[in-house]
């Protein structure tokens, strides 16, 4: 009767290993403020982050790259960050927006950070 037991125990990992789920590719949002509005280009972004999972072009050649990473557990628990960066048609930087959330039963916390490299003038 051991023996069977053994056997459950060597498999957990593997099925626990099963139960998730990953979506988009990792990317190093911690490196988040070494971007500049209005500094930054388009080349350092992709140096630094890789390619984004997603790019949005306008007409006026304007692009918006977004970085997104998710893992999740069949126990409902998880957590996802997702980077947005605007870029003027010139290629630099002109907005940045970062979401990191985490996801359990019952419980979701999500902190959004924005604009965080603007700098605002005393009484403006």
């Amino acid at each position: 009767m051991r023996r069977p037991f053994a056997y459950l125990m060597l498999l957990s990992p593997v099925l626990t290993g099963l139960s998730c789920a990953q979506v988009g590719n990792d990317f190093p949002i911690e490196r988040a403020d070494e971007i500049k509005q209005g500094v930054t280009t388009k080349e350092v972004v992709r140096q630094i982050f890789g390619e984004p999972v997603s790019i949005s072009r306008r007409e006026d050649g304007s692009e918006t790259w977004v970085y997104m990473h998710s893992v999740g557990t069949a126990f409902g628990t998880g957590k996802a960050k997702t980077l947005g960066i605007a870029f003027r048609p010139d290629g630099v930087v002109r907005h940045i927006q970062e979401t990191n959330t985490r996801l359990r039963p019952g419980k979701t916390t999500s902190t959004t950070s924005s604009d965080r490299n603007t700098t605002t003038k005393p009484g403006a």
